[in-house]
Protein backbone atom coordinates (compact mmCIF):
# COMPACT_ATOMS: atom_id res chain seq x y z
CA UNK A 1 0.00 0.00 0.00
CA UNK A 2 0.94 3.31 -0.73
CA UNK A 3 1.73 6.27 1.52
CA UNK A 4 -0.64 8.19 -0.80
CA UNK A 5 -3.38 5.33 0.15
CA UNK A 6 -2.75 5.49 3.57
CA UNK A 7 -2.95 8.77 4.09
CA UNK A 8 -6.30 8.54 2.13
CA UNK A 9 -7.88 5.98 4.16
CA UNK A 10 -6.32 7.31 7.60
CA UNK A 11 -8.31 10.57 6.60
CA UNK A 12 -11.29 9.12 6.01
CA UNK A 13 -11.63 7.53 9.22
CA UNK A 14 -12.41 11.06 10.52
CA UNK A 15 -15.11 11.64 7.50
CA UNK A 16 -12.53 13.93 5.05
CA UNK A 17 -11.74 12.70 1.83
CA UNK A 18 -9.47 14.55 -0.62
CA UNK A 19 -10.06 14.49 -4.03
CA UNK A 20 -8.70 16.25 -7.46
CA UNK A 21 -11.12 19.19 -8.29
CA UNK A 22 -13.13 18.03 -11.94
CA UNK A 23 -15.36 21.07 -12.85
CA UNK A 24 -16.78 18.65 -15.36
CA UNK A 25 -18.01 16.22 -12.64
CA UNK A 26 -18.52 18.43 -9.47
CA UNK A 27 -22.61 19.46 -8.85
CA UNK A 28 -22.40 22.69 -7.86
CA UNK A 29 -19.23 23.13 -10.75
CA UNK A 30 -22.33 22.20 -13.05
CA UNK A 31 -24.87 24.29 -11.51
CA UNK A 32 -22.69 27.36 -11.61
CA UNK A 33 -22.37 26.43 -15.50
CA UNK A 34 -26.06 26.52 -15.86
CA UNK A 35 -26.00 29.43 -14.06
CA UNK A 36 -23.68 31.76 -16.09
CA UNK A 37 -24.66 30.19 -19.45
CA UNK A 38 -28.50 31.36 -18.64
CA UNK A 39 -27.46 34.60 -17.49
CA UNK A 40 -29.59 33.86 -14.28
CA UNK A 41 -29.04 36.88 -12.25
CA UNK A 42 -31.03 36.03 -8.94
CA UNK A 43 -31.59 32.69 -6.92
CA UNK A 44 -34.32 31.79 -4.92
CA UNK A 45 -33.42 29.69 -1.75
CA UNK A 46 -36.25 28.38 -0.02
CA UNK A 47 -35.48 26.34 3.12
CA UNK A 48 -32.44 27.86 2.99
CA UNK A 49 -31.64 26.50 6.92
CA UNK A 50 -28.53 28.07 8.05
CA UNK A 51 -27.12 29.18 4.06
CA UNK A 52 -25.28 26.16 2.91
CA UNK A 53 -26.71 26.48 -0.51
CA UNK A 54 -26.10 30.11 -0.89
CA UNK A 55 -22.41 29.35 0.28
CA UNK A 56 -21.89 27.14 -1.58
CA UNK A 57 -23.10 29.23 -4.72
CA UNK A 58 -20.59 31.86 -3.51
CA UNK A 59 -17.77 29.69 -3.22
CA UNK A 60 -18.25 28.53 -7.01
CA UNK A 61 -18.01 32.48 -8.21
CA UNK A 62 -21.96 33.17 -8.13
CA UNK A 63 -21.92 36.75 -7.53
CA UNK A 64 -25.78 37.30 -8.62
CA UNK A 65 -28.50 38.42 -5.73
CA UNK A 66 -29.65 35.28 -3.53
CA UNK A 67 -32.96 35.49 -1.72
CA UNK A 68 -33.26 33.48 1.37
CA UNK A 69 -36.26 32.22 2.85
CA UNK A 70 -35.74 30.24 6.07
CA UNK A 71 -38.72 30.71 8.68
CA UNK A 72 -36.55 28.55 12.18
CA UNK A 73 -35.00 30.98 14.60
CA UNK A 74 -32.01 28.74 15.23
CA UNK A 75 -31.17 28.26 11.73
CA UNK A 76 -32.13 31.62 10.64
CA UNK A 77 -29.40 32.88 13.19
CA UNK A 78 -26.75 31.01 11.43
CA UNK A 79 -27.73 31.67 8.14
CA UNK A 80 -27.54 35.83 9.27
CA UNK A 81 -24.05 34.51 10.15
CA UNK A 82 -23.34 33.78 6.90
CA UNK A 83 -24.60 36.08 4.93
CA UNK A 84 -23.11 39.03 6.93
CA UNK A 85 -21.20 41.66 4.59
CA UNK A 86 -22.73 40.28 1.88
CA UNK A 87 -25.73 43.16 0.14
CA UNK A 88 -26.81 41.30 -2.31
CA UNK A 89 -27.54 38.07 -0.10
CA UNK A 90 -30.80 38.98 1.55
CA UNK A 91 -32.27 36.95 4.23
CA UNK A 92 -36.62 36.62 4.65
CA UNK A 93 -37.91 35.28 7.98
CA UNK A 94 -40.83 32.98 6.68
CA UNK A 95 -41.56 30.04 5.12
CA UNK A 96 -43.58 29.48 1.81
CA UNK A 97 -46.13 27.38 0.93
CA UNK A 98 -49.92 27.34 -1.07
CA UNK A 99 -51.18 29.65 1.77
CA UNK A 100 -50.89 32.90 4.33
CA UNK A 101 -51.30 32.73 7.53
CA UNK A 102 -49.72 30.40 10.45
CA UNK A 103 -48.21 27.00 10.69
CA UNK A 104 -46.94 24.37 12.78
CA UNK A 105 -43.17 22.88 12.38
CA UNK A 106 -42.16 19.91 13.72
CA UNK A 107 -38.63 20.79 14.76
CA UNK A 108 -36.06 18.18 14.02
CA UNK A 109 -32.92 17.01 16.21
CA UNK A 110 -30.44 17.47 13.36
CA UNK A 111 -33.26 20.59 12.69
CA UNK A 112 -32.16 20.41 8.70
CA UNK A 113 -35.07 17.41 8.88
CA UNK A 114 -37.58 20.06 10.54
CA UNK A 115 -40.87 20.06 8.52
CA UNK A 116 -44.15 20.65 8.49
CA UNK A 117 -45.28 16.80 7.42
CA UNK A 118 -45.11 14.02 9.82
CA UNK A 119 -42.00 12.41 9.53
CA UNK A 120 -42.36 8.33 8.22
CA UNK A 121 -40.33 5.34 10.02
CA UNK A 122 -37.93 5.22 6.52
CA UNK A 123 -36.68 8.29 8.01
CA UNK A 124 -35.93 7.35 11.42
CA UNK A 125 -34.78 4.20 10.29
CA UNK A 126 -32.16 5.91 8.02
CA UNK A 127 -31.26 9.08 10.40
CA UNK A 128 -32.56 8.40 13.94
CA UNK A 129 -30.55 12.01 14.86
CA UNK A 130 -33.73 13.22 12.86
CA UNK A 131 -36.32 12.68 15.26
CA UNK A 132 -38.68 15.47 16.28
CA UNK A 133 -38.53 16.96 19.24
CA UNK A 134 -40.71 19.73 19.08
CA UNK A 135 -43.15 22.11 17.53
CA UNK A 136 -43.16 25.95 16.60
CA UNK A 137 -45.63 27.68 14.97
CA UNK A 138 -43.83 29.74 12.28
CA UNK A 139 -45.62 32.17 9.77
CA UNK A 140 -45.73 30.80 5.92
CA UNK A 141 -46.85 32.89 2.81
CA UNK A 142 -47.46 32.33 -0.72
CA UNK A 143 -44.30 32.88 -3.02
CA UNK A 144 -47.05 34.15 -5.50
CA UNK A 145 -47.56 37.04 -3.08
CA UNK A 146 -44.00 37.93 -2.46
CA UNK A 147 -42.57 37.52 -5.70
CA UNK A 148 -43.22 41.23 -7.27
CA UNK A 149 -41.29 42.16 -4.19
CA UNK A 150 -37.71 40.18 -4.70
CA UNK A 151 -37.76 39.82 -8.50
CA UNK A 152 -37.90 42.67 -11.18
CA UNK A 153 -39.16 42.23 -14.86
CA UNK A 154 -35.75 41.65 -16.34
CA UNK A 155 -34.22 39.16 -14.19
CA UNK A 156 -33.24 35.63 -15.21
CA UNK A 157 -34.47 33.48 -11.97
CA UNK A 158 -33.40 30.37 -10.49
CA UNK A 159 -35.77 29.12 -7.77
CA UNK A 160 -34.65 26.32 -5.23
CA UNK A 161 -36.60 24.31 -2.82
CA UNK A 162 -35.65 22.22 -0.10
CA UNK A 163 -38.61 21.88 2.07
CA UNK A 164 -38.88 18.17 3.54
CA UNK A 165 -41.21 16.55 1.38
CA UNK A 166 -43.25 20.30 1.30
CA UNK A 167 -42.33 21.00 -2.19
CA UNK A 168 -45.45 20.50 -4.08
CA UNK A 169 -46.86 22.72 -1.49
CA UNK A 170 -44.50 25.36 -2.31
CA UNK A 171 -44.99 24.72 -6.14
CA UNK A 172 -48.68 25.49 -5.30
CA UNK A 173 -47.88 28.58 -3.97
CA UNK A 174 -46.03 29.66 -6.78
CA UNK A 175 -47.99 28.84 -9.66
CA UNK A 176 -47.80 32.16 -11.45
CA UNK A 177 -44.24 32.88 -10.39
CA UNK A 178 -43.10 29.09 -12.16
CA UNK A 179 -43.79 31.33 -15.38
CA UNK A 180 -41.04 33.53 -14.70
CA UNK A 181 -38.35 31.21 -13.42
CA UNK A 182 -35.66 30.15 -16.07
CA UNK A 183 -34.91 26.90 -13.26
CA UNK A 184 -36.35 25.10 -10.79
CA UNK A 185 -34.03 23.10 -8.28
CA UNK A 186 -36.45 20.86 -6.15
CA UNK A 187 -34.99 18.20 -3.48
CA UNK A 188 -37.07 15.12 -4.40
CA UNK A 189 -37.54 11.92 -2.47
CA UNK A 190 -37.39 8.88 -4.15
CA UNK A 191 -39.19 6.74 -1.36
CA UNK A 192 -42.15 8.02 1.14
CA UNK A 193 -40.28 9.95 3.92
CA UNK A 194 -42.65 12.15 5.21
CA UNK A 195 -46.68 11.97 5.09
CA UNK A 196 -48.12 13.27 2.47
CA UNK A 197 -44.99 14.78 0.43
CA UNK A 198 -45.27 13.72 -3.22
CA UNK A 199 -43.72 10.89 -5.16
CA UNK A 200 -40.81 11.61 -7.78
CA UNK A 201 -43.30 10.44 -10.44
CA UNK A 202 -45.67 13.44 -8.98
CA UNK A 203 -43.17 15.98 -9.02
CA UNK A 204 -41.60 14.54 -13.04
CA UNK A 205 -45.41 14.75 -14.23
CA UNK A 206 -46.24 18.29 -12.29
CA UNK A 207 -43.08 19.98 -13.81
CA UNK A 208 -43.30 18.35 -16.93
CA UNK A 209 -46.97 19.87 -17.44
CA UNK A 210 -45.84 23.19 -16.59
CA UNK A 211 -43.25 23.53 -19.36
CA UNK A 212 -40.08 22.19 -17.36
CA UNK A 213 -37.36 19.53 -18.56
CA UNK A 214 -34.73 17.98 -16.21
CA UNK A 215 -31.56 19.12 -17.12
CA UNK A 216 -29.55 18.04 -13.50
CA UNK A 217 -29.60 14.90 -11.09
CA UNK A 218 -27.35 15.59 -7.80
CA UNK A 219 -27.47 12.81 -5.10
CA UNK A 220 -28.59 13.36 -1.61
CA UNK A 221 -30.01 11.82 1.29
CA UNK A 222 -28.89 8.03 1.94
CA UNK A 223 -29.44 5.40 4.00
CA UNK A 224 -25.80 4.65 5.28
CA UNK A 225 -26.48 1.28 6.22
CA UNK A 226 -28.25 -0.15 3.12
CA UNK A 227 -26.64 1.95 0.51
CA UNK A 228 -30.10 3.04 -0.82
CA UNK A 229 -30.63 6.86 -2.22
CA UNK A 230 -33.41 8.57 -0.86
CA UNK A 231 -33.61 11.84 -2.07
CA UNK A 232 -32.11 13.61 -4.91
CA UNK A 233 -31.97 17.23 -6.00
CA UNK A 234 -33.48 17.16 -9.63
CA UNK A 235 -32.66 20.45 -11.94
CA UNK A 236 -35.84 21.77 -13.76
CA UNK A 237 -35.22 24.36 -16.91
CA UNK A 238 -37.55 25.72 -18.67
CA UNK A 239 -38.83 24.58 -21.96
Amino acid sequence: MTLKHRIVIWLRKFGIELRRYQPNRHPVARRIRLIENSGVNVVLDVGANVGEFGEELRNHGYRGRIISFEPLDEAFGHLEERASGDPDWILKKIALGNESGRKVIHIANNVTSSSILDMLPSHHQAAPQSKYIGEREIHIERLDNLFSTVVEGDNTVWLKIDTQGYEKSVLEGASNSLNYCTFVQLEVSLVPLYKGSSTMDEILSYMTVRGFEVVGIEPGFSDNETGQLLQADFTFRKV
